[in-house]
């Protein structure tokens, strides 16, 4: 299988919970999924597309370069189910009321504006609809949080603008989301789940 430098890169993160964390969290996902910042595609095997109506992929490139990326994992995919677009977190071109699942992993640590872009998800949601999320998030031990605080600067000149010390449950609860499932692992440096409109308490078990 085609694997680029990224994906090579995060073999060990995804061997010590991410690939754990998207199995249980993409069974979530079901009738029109958006999925933001698609990347290389390593979402696309934990799908479950029997409850998929059909699955936008999106990405900040061009559609024939995120095509051509994808290639390899979607060729064994119902192509009638599936589409492709140029789109960005903070400004997603589809009208309120869209989807009923949209999925981000691994995105919001680089969005400039992150209310923003949570804005935009709910609009395009359906009423009831779903956010599924996976996030690496600043820890919530003291001094672990200062080293990310500290190292965040020079991290963000590196890597793109990624921030190691956002806080996206609270940014999640700023911005009228309900958490009605979550998980943590990697010493709570990693956070996913599913948000909705309404109060739910279900919480996954952690992932060791």
């Amino acid at each position: 299988m085609q694997m680029n430098f990224y994906d090579l890169f995060m073999i060990p993160l995804e061997a010590s919970g991410l690939k754990d964390a998207r199995k249980k969290l993409l069974v979530f996902a079901k009738g029109d999924v958006l999925e933001l910042g698609t990347a290389t595609g390593v979402n696309l095997p934990f799908y479950e597309m029997a409850q998929v109506n059909r699955l936008i992929l999106s990405d900040t490139d061009d559609v024939a370069t995120l095509k051509k990326r994808l290639s390899h994992r979607t060729k064994t995919m119902p192509q009638n189910v599936l589409d492709y677009m140029q789109a960005d977190a903070q400004n997603i071109p589809f009208k309120n009321d869209t989807f009923d699942t949209v999925v981000s992993t691994l995105i919001f640590c680089s969005v400039p504006d992150v209310d923003k872009g949570l804005a935009e998800i709910r609009r395009i949601l359906k009423p009831g609809g779903s956010f599924i999320f996976l996030e690496h998030v600043i820890s919530s031990n003291p001094t672990l949080a200062a080293v990310m605080h500290g190292i965040t600067p020079a991290w963000k000149r590196m890597a793109h603008g990624c921030h190691l010390d956002r806080n996206f449950e609270n940014a999640l609860r700023n911005n009228g989301f309900s958490l009605s499932k979550t998980l943590s692992f990697g010493k709570d440096i990693f956070y996913g789940g599913v948000a909705k409109a309404a109060e739910s308490s279900q919480t996954f078990k952690n992932t060791p």
